[in-house]
């Protein structure tokens, strides 16, 4: 779900961090990310210090009153885990997803 802002408004920056205690290369191997008028995020590297959190990517995205993603923790290709996650963008913005 994407609410749109003044058509004139220049790009903002989405930054996705993730905190889990779920064991990397173990518990998942990979990270998909989805959002909302952009591409989906695969990241198979899964090594960083997730349990005080790290930065799994950034977007640039058009300023929307409600931005719309979804973070899924992968095993060999099936979800284990997925949360949802809606922020406003009319700025720069950060999301920490909790797992």
């Amino acid at each position: 779900m994407a609410l749109a802002c003044s058509s004139t408004d220049g790009p903002v920056t989405l930054r996705v961090d993730l905190r889990t205690d779920l064991i990397p290369g173990v518990e998942f191997d990979a990270i998909r990310v989805q959002i909302d008028g952009a591409d989906d995020l695969l990241r198979s590297e899964v090594e960083a210090d997730w349990l005080t959190g790290a930065r799994v990517g950034e977007w640039q995205l058009a300023p929307v009153d409600l931005q719309a993603l979804e973070l899924s923790l992968l095993l060999q290709g099936t979800p284990v885990v997925s949360r949802r996650a809606l922020t406003s963008l009319r700025e720069d913005a950060g999301v920490t997803i909790t797992m």
